[in-house]
């Protein structure tokens, strides 16, 4: 007789975040995850203003060190500010559909010109569907 399929849970977004209290009620950092890589002047933008599900997201260094972990909500922005110079990404869980993403690599840096400096200010922009302006890619909780 065959084994039966093996039939897999359906996702069901969590009620906690995890640092095991409720989500935010607003956009910002998660309380309990340390903020790294403060000293800069480089800030990125995500936008999930198209999207109509709150997501849990990092700002990965390229060494795989989560330097800041915030909460968007649906339909909204978040700004993390003065990042230090180095090379990033932005990983995100799409809590209504357990989807986790992960954006190509960008660099941030300040440069003296002349007698100013000017900085990154990186705009990514969160789509479900094909079209948003950095490519990304579906990768594993373990990535995450």
């Amino acid at each position: 007789m065959p084994a039966p399929p093996v039939v897999r849970p359906s996702y069901v977004r969590p009620a906690l975040a995890p640092n095991g209290e409720p989500w935010p009620a607003v956009t910002g950092y998660i309380h309990g995850y340390q903020e790294l890589h403060t000293d800069g002047l480089s800030s990125v933008r995500v936008d999930n203003s198209q999207n109509d599900s709150d997501v849990f997201a990092k700002l990965v260094e390229q060494e795989r060190l989560a330097v800041r972990v915030f909460f968007i909500r649906a339909r909204e922005q978040f700004t993390v500010a003065n990042v230090r110079d180095g090379s990033y990404d932005i990983r995100y869980k799409d809590l209504d559909s357990g989807v986790i993403s992960k954006s190509e690599a960008f660099d941030l840096k300040a440069i003296l010109v002349g007698d100013r400096i000017q900085y990154s200010q990186m705009q990514l922009t969160l789509y479900k569907v094909r079209g948003g302006n950095i490519r990304m890619e579906t990768i594993s909780e373990e990535e995450f």
